[in-house]
């Protein structure tokens, strides 16, 4: 299997970090360019959106820390040598990630499970089950 794009979605959880560490690591191993990812969801609460409750200062606030954090991870990727480069996307994580994926064309989705109880995978879904499923290349999870 050859391996030339990577893509890791993160979320910024402490879990990501294992995560994007590990797909820094496969990316040297196979000399491949990583794309990094986070998925901004500006939710949605019974047909009203959070900026329209919210000021639109809040929901820019928080698209900006998200900018600079995922800033953060791509710096940390380059300075070991790795190609990478990083995206914001406005979405929900389980859609976003197998469309980005489809886009860029890459070989190979690294992606972090958070290990939920079963009640809460039930309730909740995984992100990481969904990418599985649907992504149009190998999905690598790295379990919590």
């Amino acid at each position: 299997m050859s391996v030339r794009k990577i893509l890791v979605p993160i979320d910024f959880s402490d879990h990501s970090e294992k995560v994007l560490d590990y797909a820094i690591d496969h990316a040297r191993a196979f000399d491949a360019s990583l794309h990094i990812i986070h998925a901004f969801e500006v939710l949605v609460y019974r047909g009203v959106r959070y900026d329209e409750v919210l000021s639109s200062e809040t929901v820019e606030d928080a698209e900006e820390r998200a900018r600079k954090t995922l800033e953060e991870h791509l710096e940390r990727a380059t300075k070991l040598g790795v190609k990478a480069e990083s995206q914001l996307v406005e979405g929900e994580a389980r859609d976003v990630i197998a469309r980005v994926a489809k886009e860029l064309g890459v070989d190979l989705v690294i992606i972090g499970s958070h290990g939920r109880s079963r009640l809460k995978h039930l309730l909740l879904g995984s992100v990481a089950e969904h990418t599985l499923r649907v992504a149009p290349c190998a999905v690598l999870i790295v379990k919590a």
